[in-house]
């Protein structure tokens, strides 16, 4: 119940209806404008490789650095309270993600909520359906933050440091060319078998180079199968 304070105004302040009084009876707490709250989030974009198939469930580092073109990749965020007080959590939606360089872009209209958060703990997420670019370079990636209430200000950041954008955000990433990404990969495993040969010669460890140059040929063949 809201409390009550008397407090005694000019005769001429008063409303019509009170010119008969001087005390004037406010009750505190209605009609006042609430102060608005300020947060402030790190929001960084995940991409993880797909999780079906025999070999790839079972990979220790499928998260990438960035998105690969033509890949089917599982794809979220990870949200990290930067404030000194408790974050009351959030509404992320009308996730979109734009080429810089065509007209190619994606929108994504799944709502997720982002939980509370205690100053420097983080929340991550990963949306329901994977993601498959089809184009490689520069990409644009925004969302839509709504917090709880109405009158709240979240101030997110792409990275530390950066510009922040309020009870919004975006940030760029880049979509490696599917094609350049296999060819580094292949040219880093056949230097590696290269060096191997040439150790082995070296060395003259005939029956242990061969065990070992077959097993290393096996992990290639393995290799090529993950990244093709």
């Amino acid at each position: 119940m809201p409390s009550i304070v008397k407090v005694t105004v000019p005769h001429a302040l008063l409303m019509p209806y009170n010119q008969d009084r001087r005390i004037w009876t406010l009750v505190r707490g209605e009609n006042s404008a609430k102060a608005t709250v300020e947060h402030k989030l790190l929001v960084e974009t995940l991409f993880e490789r797909s999780r079906s198939g025999r070999i790839s469930r079972h990979l220790p580092f499928r998260r990438l650095r960035n998105p690969i073109q033509g890949v089917p990749l599982h794809w979220g965020f990870k949200v990290t309270n930067l404030g000194k007080s408790p974050f009351p959590g959030a509404t992320v939606k009308w996730i979109r993600i734009k080429s810089e360089l065509t007209n190619a872009s994606f929108e994504k209209k799944e709502e997720f909520s982002i939980p509370s958060l205690n100053p420097n703990h983080s929340h991550r997420y990963l949306l329901s359906d994977t993601i498959t670019f089809s184009f490689d370079g520069p990409a644009w990636i925004s969302c839509i933050l709504q917090p709880p209430d109405s009158s709240d200000r979240i101030n997110t950041f792409g990275r530390i440091g950066s510009e922040f954008s309020t009870n919004s955000w975006n940030d760029d990433t880049y979509v490696d060319q599917k094609l350049a990404v296999n060819q580094a990969r292949t040219n880093r495993l056949l230097l590696a078998l290269t060096a191997l040969t040439a150790l082995e010669g070296f060395i003259g460890l005939k029956a242990f180079g061969t065990w070992f140059l077959n097993a290393f040929r096996a992990f290639l063949r393995w290799s090529l199968e993950i990244i093709s």
